[in-house]
């Protein structure tokens, strides 16, 4: 078998703005994790704290695809507040 990466694997760069939104995505998620972090230990709060760390991981994946790095770039006109709340 060649050495040849299956699409699935493949990441492509991405672009300043894709960056900037993956960036933002994870600081949301940093200050969650902070938050959970106040609640008493259980099985829940780790389950939940393994489905942020899942959420990221999988919008990352989506940011890194080809497909959705040309959708983030079409949208980039969009700004996130980052001071909604």
């Amino acid at each position: 078998m060649a050495n040849k990466i299956s699409p699935r694997f493949k990441s492509y760069p991405m672009s300043s703005d894709t960056a900037e939104l993956s960036h933002k995505i994870r600081a949301k998620a940093s200050e969650l994790e902070c938050l959970y972090m106040k609640i008493p230990q259980s099985r829940a709060r780790s389950l939940a704290l393994t489905d942020l760390e899942t959420s990221v991981m999988w919008i990352n994946k989506a940011l890194s695809t080809k497909t959705q790095t040309t959708v983030i770039e079409n949208i980039s006109n969009e700004k996130i507040d980052d001071d909604e709340n």
